[in-house]
């Protein structure tokens, strides 16, 4: 399965030639289902079929989290492992509904028993309130994990029990979780900024239920192996493009101008080149050059660009990490584009 895993949710780039005479929107519908395989993605693929596959053998409950900054890729790489998984788990059963993959949000209010209600929901419950008071609420939560088949459980945002709970009340919410996960016989992964560290530190038994965690990062180019990396990136984002030609991408001299402009943020990158396809195509022309992601760029950054575009002929090489420029508070309010993490 770990195998099925990997190849199911890394999609294959078309042959360029395919794009010639195709609609704008066709076109776009392709890169809204943009993935990329890059080494941490491929990794991290890796281990997750391997959880899976452990799983698999022994129903024993078994979870992981991924910790990155906002915008490193998180959510797009468990979209593919959630659509994946939904694939092979096609189960079924006449006396009862089977969800064997399932997206839990974290309520605005947070407690377990809104917790429990997200869950309950989540199985296809139309009315989870209805029970006579939280306990029993509580109780079915626990009870449908297993009853109903599930076998892939993805929590988003888990930072956010800090910002919406007090220390006690952050305490709660780990022990509750830690009881989902021993009544359950699923993979569960928790996706979070560094913040979603403090729920899994606030409970002991939660914290050795989740030792493995992923960071994803940023892409950097200060070495030789991070420039071979983001380089290999961007040319396989020029072979997702729906254009019948390469673009600039690859180029290496779009590689620092691509990381000045996105400081490597994965989700920086996509909105500059979605765009730049787009503009390049509206002019006619089936190859994207700098001039369009200069003019994505403005697009992307508003007055923000004024100050500098690194895709401009005039641009002169610096970082635009200064007070009113696009970096000046980067990665969820680190005040330096260059900060490490």
């Amino acid at each position: 399965m770990g195998t099925v895993i990997f190849d199911l949710c890394i999609p294959k780039a078309r042959e360029k030639s395919t794009w010639s005479g195709a609609d704008i929107a066709i076109r776009a519908q392709w890169m809204g289902g943009l993935f990329i395989g890059h080494p941490q993605a491929r990794s991290l693929l890796e281990h997750v079929g391997e959880r899976l596959v452990h799983l698999n053998r022994t129903l024993r409950p078994t979870a992981t989290a991924f910790i990155g900054g906002t915008g490193v890729g998180k959510t797009t790489l468990v979209n593919q492992i959630f659509e994946a998984a939904s694939k092979l788990y096609t189960m079924t059963a006449d006396d009862r509904t089977l969800k064997p993959c399932i997206r839990l949000p974290i309520p605005a209010v947070c407690s377990p028993f809104e917790l429990s209600v997200a869950l309950l929901q989540a199985l296809g419950e139309s009315n989870p309130r209805s029970r006579r008071d939280k306990a029993a609420t509580i109780t079915a939560s626990l009870k449908f994990l297993k009853a109903c088949g599930v076998r892939l459980v993805v929590i988003d945002n888990l930072q956010d029990v800090p910002e919406r709970r007090g220390k006690r009340g952050i305490e709660a919410i780990a022990a509750h979780l830690r009881n989902l996960i021993d009544a359950s016989s699923a993979l569960w992964i928790f996706l979070g900024t560094a913040a979603a560290i403090d729920v899994l530190h606030s409970n002991d038994q939660l914290l050795r239920r989740v030792s493995h965690r992923t960071y994803l990062n940023y892409f950097r180019i200060d070495t030789p192996a991070d420039q071979r990396t983001f380089i290999g990136l961007l040319q396989q984002l020029d072979r997702w493009l729906p254009l019948t030609e390469p673009s600039c991408l690859s180029t290496p001299k779009s590689a620092s101008a691509m990381h000045l402009a996105t400081q490597g943020i994965f989700d920086r990158i996509v909105q500059l080149v979605d765009r730049g396809w787009q503009i390049a195509l509206g002019e006619g022309t089936e190859v994207m050059e700098f001039r369009h992601l200069e003019a994505a760029y403005r697009f992307v950054n508003g007055s923000l660009a004024d100050s500098g575009n690194p895709f401009s002929p005039d641009f002169v090489f610096r970082h635009l990490d200064k007070k009113g420029e696009p970096f000046e508070i980067l990665r969820g309010g680190v005040s330096h584009a260059r900060s490490k993490n």
